[in-house]
């Protein structure tokens, strides 16, 4: 039983992992507005 989770586990990651590189060369400016709004809200956090 948990072998089988553990193999549907181990598929979704690497299909997530595809899924993530996929998505960065389809769209190399949205991982660059990702990080640019994670910074902003720490630096309003911080202030």
């Amino acid at each position: 039983m948990w072998s089988i989770a553990l193999a549907v586990a181990r598929g979704w990651l690497v299909v997530f992992a595809a899924n993530v590189t996929v998505a960065r060369s389809l769209f190399p400016e949205t991982g660059l507005t990702m990080t640019t709004e994670t910074t902003s809200i720490k630096e309003l956090s911080a202030t």
